[in-house]
């Protein structure tokens, strides 16, 4: 028997695949025009897409290439760069070139020197090939944007006049304006204690906007508290600030005096008391019981002397009714107006005497 040996060889090739790196391609339908217009002191926002047919990932490096008034940078970083490498957007400021406004002017206009911005597209990793793409910006400065002028007015009391406890501090930007016409700006308000007794928390209502306001404390000794106000405008915050001059709560107000008149049946009908003895006159103090009746004091609250009641008695006789009834000896003279005919109608109390009644036919 022949045994045959087989040896079978294995022969290994080696192939090299070589992929070509391919060049960004920056879409035609750019994010922004490659012509734009900005003001001085204004920011703008520039963007562009792009995409790599290998899907290799990609850097925009944004560069001011050329910049008359030298002060333009990209912002987001506080180097303030020329040049800024990420994302495929960028926001430029435009800072003012002097704060002399004619020196200003020689950089804006139609004949002005364009700023001028180069974005190259590049591959992240180096080894996904050196290809890349560019666009350039053409950025014209028009006008100057001036700052908005804030201007804090409303009630905050003065170091002789001061806002007490309890009641409120009104604080208005009503008065602040911005030079360029057209242009908004919004208002941020803060505070904060100058000298004086430390304050807890203060709730303050409309913390941006045209007016803040805020109830002042209890607090145990004078305060000066100082009020800021922030006008922002996009490019610019300008602040300006204010004393709040705040002190204790006061006591509370006395009572009014009582009133000297009883309105009655839906205030149609309006009531006085005078009186008078030997020694002293006077007119009484009324207090309303319900809405037809109601009392008089002479003397003192504590002291009713007399009671009186007008009740709409049409549906009976058509007319209204007066009931008085006496609960002293003091003379007196009661007098009841109606309002809507101007009728007038006296009762007379004798002095010495306990003297009550009614009157059917009253009006």
């Amino acid at each position: 028997m022949n045994n045959t040996l087989v040896f079978v060889g294995i022969l290994t090739l080696g192939v090299t695949a070589s992929v070509m790196a391919g060049t960004p391609v920056i879409s035609e339908n750019l994010s922004s025009p490659t012509s734009q217009q900005v003001r001085l002191m204004d920011t703008l926002r520039l963007s562009v897409r792009a995409s790599d047919p290998d899907y290799h990932p990609l850097v925009f490096e944004w560069t001011i290439v050329r910049d008359a008034t030298a002060k333009a940078y990209f912002m987001g970083s506080a180097q303030q760069p020329k040049t800024l490498v990420g994302a495929g957007i960028v926001d430029i400021a435009f800072p003012w070139v002097s704060d002399n406004d004619a020196m200003n002017a020689q950089f804006v206009g139609p004949y002005s020197e364009p700023v001028q911005v180069v974005v190259i597209v590049k591959h992240q990793n180096p080894e996904d090939g050196e290809e890349t793409a560019s666009r350039t910006f053409q950025v014209k400065l028009t006008a100057v944007n001036h700052p908005p002028v804030p201007v804090i007015g409303g009630q905050m009391g003065s170091a002789t006049a001061r806002v007490p406890g309890g009641s409120a501090v009104i604080c208005t930007s009503g008065g602040s304006y911005d030079p360029d016409p057209g242009d908004s700006y919004r208002s941020d308000w803060a505070w904060a204690v100058k000298s004086g007794i430390l304050l807890g928390s203060i709730t303050m209502i409309g913390s941006e906007g045209s007016t803040m306001s805020f109830t002042v404390p209890n607090v145990t000794g004078n305060v000066d508290l100082t009020i800021t106000l922030q006008l922002t405008d996009g490019m610019h915050k300008v602040r300006t600030t204010a004393t709040a001059y705040l002190a204790p709560a006061g006591p509370p107000p006395p009572p009014p005096p009582p009133s000297p008149y009883l309105h009655l049946n839906s205030d149609r009908f309006t009531l006085d008391v005078t009186w008078s003895t030997a020694q002293a006159s006077g007119v009484g103090r009324a207090v309303q019981l319900t809405s037809d009746s109601g009392y008089f004091w002479f003397f003192g609250d504590a002291n009713i002397e007399l009671v009186v009641k007008v009740l709409d008695g049409r549906d009976v006789n058509g007319r209204f009714w007066v009931f008085y009834g006496s609960l002293t000896d003091v003379q007196y003279t009661l007098k009841i107006l109606d309002t809507v005919t101007g009728a007038v109608k006296s009762y007379q109390g004798k002095q010495g005497a306990q003297s009550s009644g009614y009157d059917l036919q009253a009006f």
